[in-house]
């Protein structure tokens, strides 16, 4: 069963304390316009985390989704391409689980879409066993029906470097009857999968190359 979960900004509002009174947290900077960017929150800097904070907190804009167990896709400050945070991925010690990250956006049909992102093994549990990431791209119509073949990008694995960030890409052409997509970053073990390993995921980018 596929639960999804949507997230709730941070960024301004009143947090009671142990005392009486009430703090406020920080204002989430905001992120950089970029020309042609599609993506809200594309590099994972909302909401703000809170320093010292154990709270899960998931990224605005994004919904999270997974296979059944609770996702452990958060956001952290432990690492970053560009910025102070970006989103983390644990893996489950469970065959064929998965779970990500999504943002629906519109599209223009018979355009070309490019997604993108930067991606980095945590270097004190990297990736291990049949944990593998990929990017991929759903095709859906006004009445929210997917439709078309999902656009899927190279995997990434055991092989993915913990001291540099690497790029990954995927690109696809919007169908006919499409009106929006969906771009996906998902995390998925096979029949050997080794719970606990992390990658990190930041400045995610979705641009329109043509028509």
């Amino acid at each position: 069963m596929l639960i999804m979960l949507t997230t709730t900004a941070l960024a301004g509002c009143f947090v009671p304390t142990g005392d009486a009174g009430v703090r406020v947290l920080p204002e989430a900077p905001a992120t950089a316009a970029i020309p042609g960017e599609l993506l809200a929150n594309y590099s994972f800097e909302n909401p703000v985390l809170d320093v010292g904070s154990q709270s899960p907190v998931h990224p605005d804009d994004w919904v999270a989704f997974t296979s059944g167990k609770s996702d452990l896709v958060l956001l952290s400050g432990a690492a970053a391409h560009s910025g102070n945070q970006a989103a983390r991925f644990e893996a489950h010690a469970v065959p064929s689980f998965y779970q990500g990250l999504s943002q629906a956006v519109p599209v223009t049909r018979g355009a070309v879409y490019q997604f993108s992102a930067y991606v980095r093994s945590e270097p004190t549990r990297p990736l291990q066993g049949t944990v593998i990431g990929q990017l991929s791209i759903e095709w859906y119509d006004a009445n929210d029906n997917e439709i078309g073949g999902r656009e899927w990008g190279t995997t990434w694995g055991a092989s993915l470097s913990s001291k540099e960030w690497t790029k990954v890409e995927v690109s696809g052409v919007a169908p006919g009857n499409s009106a929006r997509a969906h771009f996906v970053i998902v995390e998925k073990g096979g029949a050997q999968p080794v719970g606990g390993c992390v990658f990190f995921v930041d400045d995610a980018s979705v641009k329109r190359e043509s028509e």
